[in-house]
């Protein structure tokens, strides 16, 4: 239920697609990341699960997924990748958790979107970073370490 309220409330300020063509304002991997990250962080935070069984199981299932992230830029790429969603969504929660997410962060990223900024400029100015070559390269050298370290 958290994850979907979290796309309820990117569409609120600003996530932007058009599902005909499955053309998205944000790399695909960073709105279902955004959504599994929030879902799984409000489980934490209500003491339904611990971070260490969180860690543990999108360790687990992301460990599956054999595509780079950057394959999961488009819908049609996490459908096609194996094993789906499951491990996808999974890949997708790490490299928001990478990005160094916070609810905080999170909505203003959204909110900034909502205001007509370009999504790498609020990716800069909210997470510190650009979603770019670069990133996609340290993010699969904190994947090839078991998703551990920064």
């Amino acid at each position: 239920v958290a994850h979907e309220w979290f796309h309820v409330l990117q569409e609120h300020f600003g996530y932007a697609t058009t599902y005909s063509t499955g053309t998205d304002n944000v790399p695909r991997w960073l709105y279902e990341g955004s959504a599994e990250w929030a879902a799984w962080n409000a489980a934490v935070r209500f003491g339904i699960v611990s971070q260490a069984y969180v860690g543990a199981q999108m360790r687990r299932l992301a460990s599956m997924v054999s595509v780079p992230l950057k394959v999961l830029v488009t819908r049609e790429g996490i459908d096609r990748a194996s094993p789906g969603i499951v491990g996808t969504y999974r890949l997708s929660y790490w490299a928001v958790d990478y990005l160094g997410a916070t609810p905080q962060k999170l909505l203003k990223f959204y909110q900034r979107l909502g205001e007509g900024m370009a999504f790498q400029q609020a990716a800069k100015r909210i997470f510190g970073r650009a979603i770019d070559s670069e990133f996609y390269k340290d993010f699969e050298e904190f994947r090839a370490r078991g998703f551990y370290g920064s």
